[in-house]
């Protein structure tokens, strides 16, 4: 959010379009600190604040981090099941998109998560009329797929959820320590049951 009311978001992912894309690389192109500069670009401001004020955001305006603590992987790491060993994980600063790689003796397994504050404006198109509906309004979708072509034996799990003021979390695992590497287990270490307990966990919201 800019001084006058500009709002600027920046999104990157590892394939060439939000979902239904193949993973193309294990991480995103950009660095984090390398976002942060092009949403402070004087240029996009300008653009920003030269737009109507949307009147919504600028009455409940977040000025936080994306995460709750500022760092996906220490929410993530939080949440893993006693037992299971983090391997390795991202860095501190990695508000908004982090993972974490499990160990639990039959396998790494990457697990990562992608927070972004207000996706109403897609939800129609994410969220369909099949998507599940919980008692406070969050809708769920899952899917299961190929991972990354040429990579041998990849799965990709993943839940995605969406809250009624808008924030999305993704959370997505695989069953290798990394997206682009064969797969070292059957099956992702965490289940679809336990990626849609995490991916729905009051950690990821500012109240929580």
């Amino acid at each position: 959010m800019t001084p006058a009311g500009g709002y600027i978001g920046v999104q990157e992912w590892n394939s060439t379009g939000e979902t239904g894309s193949p993973v193309t690389r294990e991480q995103p192109p950009l660095a984090l600190d390398r976002l942060k500069a092009l949403a402070a670009a004087p240029e996009l401001r300008a653009a920003a604040d030269a737009m109507p004020v949307d009147h919504r955001l600028a009455a409940e305006p977040d000025t936080g981090p994306v995460t709750p603590g500022g760092s996906i992987s220490a929410t993530l790491s939080r949440l893993v099941p006693h037992g299971i060993k983090i391997v390795r994980k991202s860095g501190p600063d990695d508000d908004g998109f982090g993972y974490v790689v499990l160990g639990d003796g039959r396998g790494t397994s990457l697990v990562q998560v992608n927070v972004q504050p207000d996706m109403r404006d897609v939800e129609g198109e994410l969220f369909g009329p099949d998507a599940k509906v919980l008692p406070d309004g969050t809708k769920v979708v899952t899917h299961r797929q190929p991972g990354e072509k040429g990579i041998p034996g990849i799965v990709w799990w993943s839940v995605d959820t969406i809250r009624p003021d808008g924030r999305r979390v993704v959370i997505s695992a695989f069953n290798s320590g990394a997206q682009n590497t064969p797969a070292t287990r059957e099956t992702p270490a965490l289940t679809m049951k336990q990626l849609e307990a995490f991916s729905t966990d009051p950690k990821w919201h500012p109240q929580g």
